[in-house]
C-alpha cells in the first residue's frame, strides 16, 4: 500500500476494540478527520473496563504525509514514528527513555484493520491490540463532517 492511499484509507469514523494486556478492555470510536494544516487528526474516545471499574478515556493523534513517508505524530507535533509501509501492513517505532513501542498495522479489508503495540522496557512489558471497524453510518462519508 502506498503512503497516500493509506493517508485517504484512514479518513472516518471507526468502532474500535481493545486489550489492553492482562489489565482490561476498552471500546468505543475513533475519528480520523482532516484539518485544516493538512494533518489527519485522530481521537479516540473509549470506556475502559478494568477489573469490573469503568472509566472514561481519550487519545488524540495526527497523522502527516510529507514525500511519500506517512508519520504519526503527538498533538504538539512531536514525532511517535514513521509508517514502513508493506502491501497489507505498516510498522513503526518509537524509543522513550527506556521504553520502545511498537507498532504493526494490519489492513485486514476495505473496512478493518488492527493495530497493536507491543511496548517494552525495564519496568514495561504488555501488548495494546486495536481493532477498527469502520462504521456504517459515517458522517464524513455523507459529506457532513466539519473541520473540529
Amino acid at each position: 500500500m502506498k503512503a497516500e492511499e493509506l493517508f485517504e484509507y484512514l479518513k472516518g469514523t471507526w468502532k474500535i476494540t481493545k486489550t489492553l494486556g492482562d489489565l482490561g478492555i476498552a471500546s468505543g470510536e475513533a475519528k480520523i478527520i482532516p484539518n485544516q494544516e493538512g494533518y489527519l487528526h485522530y481521537r479516540e474516545d473509549v470506556l475502559i473496563t478494568i477489573n469490573n471499574s469503568e472509566v472514561k478515556g481519550y487519545k488524540e493523534y495526527l497523522y502527516s504525509m510529507k514525500d511519500d513517508v506517512l508519520s504519526k505524530h503527538f498533538t504538539d507535533l512531536n514525532l511517535f514514528y514513521h509508517l514502513n509501509l508493506g502491501q497489507y501492513s505498516a510498522t513503526g517505532h518509537h524509543q522513550c527513555s527506556e521504553d520502545h513501542y511498537d507498532a504493526s498495522y494490519a489492513f485486514l479489508a476495505d473496512n478493518s484493520f488492527t493495530l497493536e503495540y507491543k511496548v517494552h522496557g525495564p519496568k514495561k512489558d504488555y501488548i495494546i491490540s486495536t481493532e477498527f471497524v469502520r462504521m456504517i453510518k459515517d458522517p464524513l462519508l455523507m459529506g457532513l463532517a466539519t473541520d473540529e
